[in-house]
């Protein structure tokens, strides 16, 4: 997965420190104690983890953040164990500068996440490992761009405004999930490769829960109006869902200067994703609304979490990279007293997060359940 590009930012701290690294360890013994860390021990060890490894890290980790861990901090990359490294970038020619190039992409949380969460998939903006907030400036109201003749008296050309996206500080986002203390003491397969693609799992569908709902309840442009902390004016299908309708809706996008980077697609409901795949695109042709995972030429991507929102069929199209999902770090409590007589560890996963549009102009939703 390639990153996205970002904008520069005002307010982050860059310069982060590796909680893996700590006094006096540097070089090639981060890697190995990065490759001691254990995620099933830990997870066994229940609330029993002071003076352990684990707990050190999760210790830096605190420091780092200034926020306190109801558990133990587990760093992003843990999770990211497994998941393929990008070789496949080419620099072009050696002698010519390719050879100062990176051409591997190590993998982020954003990457893990990708099976699992139908936003991250869709590349929203993930920040990892945030240890202070982000001030990220934006314009308000768009500028109009005017001109003046040589020597002319400049009084006031431009009538934009400016606001600040605030990415912090971080609220907690809450995954419960459910794991078999038999399974745990397995030694016949890889039990903490299991174990991560579950607290991937259970993630990826809070954050799209968490995420999807803060959308939605964003506030609407109305009219001709172009505040960009807002969305786009709603549209209705009323009725069936066409082929002019789904056009009319990327077109509002367009319309408020938002061009395609790559993060440019539609979220529907699991039965939006059913019903438009019938749907044909005129009534004498075998060409339907969704072919191909495409719908007015831009992926689709399935959430049941837009089922349980308000209205009960729901469709939101944007250019994705335009929402920033800020990770401060990823509390993991190990609860093995409650599910005890049946032999099960209920793990309580926090995530730190902070989330919001830089340009909500760029994000549309359907304002009606007609086109289920």
């Amino acid at each position: 997965m390639f990153k996205q590009q970002i904008a520069p930012l005002s307010g982050i701290n860059f310069k982060q420190q590796d909680p893996f690294a700590t006094a006096g360890v540097t070089g090639k013994s981060v890697e190995l104690m990065k490759a001691s860390y254990n995620l099933k021990d830990l997870i066994l060890r229940g609330y029993n983890t002071g003076g352990t490894y684990e707990s050190e890290v999760s210790k830096a980790i605190e420091r780092q953040t200034g926020q306190m861990a109801q558990g133990t901090f587990v760093p992003s990359e843990v999770l990211c164990r497994g998941i393929q490294t990008r070789s496949d970038l080419n620099a072009g020619t050696n002698n010519l500068g390719g050879l100062t190039i990176q051409t591997s992409v190590v993998p982020g949380i954003a990457d893990a996440l990708i099976p699992y969460s139908s936003l991250v998939a869709s590349k929203i903006t993930v920040l990892d490992g945030l240890t202070s907030n982000i001030s990220w400036p934006r314009w308000q109201t768009g500028f109009s761009p005017s001109g003046a003749a040589e020597n002319t008296t400049v009084t006031d050309l431009n009538s934009e405004t400016f606001s600040v996206l605030q990415i912090g500080p971080p609220s907690r986002m809450n995954v419960q999930l459910k794991l078999s203390g038999t399974l745990l003491k397995q030694t016949g397969f890889d039990c903490e490769a299991a174990v991560q693609r579950e607290i991937l799992r259970g993630i990826g569908s809070t954050v799209d829960l968490y995420l999807i709902n803060q959308i939605l309840a964003t506030p609407e442009n109305t009219g001709t109006n172009r505040d960009l902390s807002k969305l786009a004016p709603g549209y209705s299908f009323s009725g069936a869902a066409t082929w002019a309708k789904l056009l009319n809706a990327k077109e509002t996008i367009l319309a408020n200067d938002v061009t395609d980077n790559g993060s440019f697609s539609w979220i529907l409901s699991p039965g939006s994703y059913g019903r438009w795949s019938q749907i044909t695109k005129v009534p004498t042709f075998p060409s339907y609304l969704i072919e191909n995972d495409r719908a007015a030429d831009l992926p689709v991507k399935v959430s049941n979490n837009l089922t349980a929102a308000v209205l009960p069929h729901m469709a939101l199209l944007a250019r994705w990279s335009d929402f920033v999902l800020g990770l401060y770090g990823i509390d993991i409590v190990s609860d093995h007293v409650t599910g005890m007589s049946a032999n099960q560890i209920i793990l309580s996963i926090n995530l730190l997060y902070s989330a919001g549009f830089l340009r909500a102009v760029s994000c549309i939703k359907s304002e009606d359940a007609a086109n289920q």
